[in-house]
């Protein structure tokens, strides 16, 4: 099952689904974020208490990689559930709108799709975000979605969740 998440690319709900060697990056500069606190905060207390400035800014820039991995972690864990009974369609997907989002304090450009497709005999439309008590200001809106608007799409739907899966694109 693991196999199937280096198959999708995102989900209408989450967005970007990390793995792979981006995930390993992740992890990398995890690690040497937290190996540089630790030298940083050795020297700061045998030598100069004024590093523990570095150390503070460190440490707390690997925390949000940590709470990003941690993220990333619970909504591979719903994906592989939402994978189980789920369908491989082709979809049409739609741009609904343009934003501006943050990223740390990087600013990207990002879109909010909608994707069409028929399952059972009926045609489905969803749109990237969630629904219900954790909708935020950048509900649905993804730069990697950019990507995938306004063209035909690999989806997996998992009619039992009902929930919209984006493949990878064919190499």
């Amino acid at each position: 099952m693991d196999n199937i998440l280096k198959k999708i690319s995102a989900s209408l709900e989450f967005g970007a689904i990390y793995s792979g060697f981006f995930l390993g990056f992740l992890y990398a500069i995890l690690f040497l974020g937290i190996i540089t606190s630790c030298l940083i905060l050795a020297i700061a207390i045998l030598e100069d208490i004024r590093l523990l400035i570095c150390f503070f800014v460190l440490f707390i820039i690997s925390l949000c990689f940590i709470i990003v991995i941690i993220i990333n972690h619970n909504n591979c864990k719903k994906i592989k559930k939402w994978a189980e009974d789920s369908v491989r369609l082709t979809a049409y997907s739609s741009s609904l709108d343009n934003a501006m989002v943050f990223s740390g304090f990087i600013p990207l450009r990002a879109k909010k799709i909608s994707v069409k497709f028929k399952y059972d005999g009926r045609t489905i439309i969803k749109e990237s975000g969630r629904t219900g008590a954790h909708i935020s200001s950048l509900n649905g809106y993804s730069a990697l979605l950019k990507k995938y608007a306004d063209r035909e799409i690999d989806i997996l739907y998992s009619p039992k969740y009902d929930q919209v899966m984006i493949l990878k694109d064919k190499q």
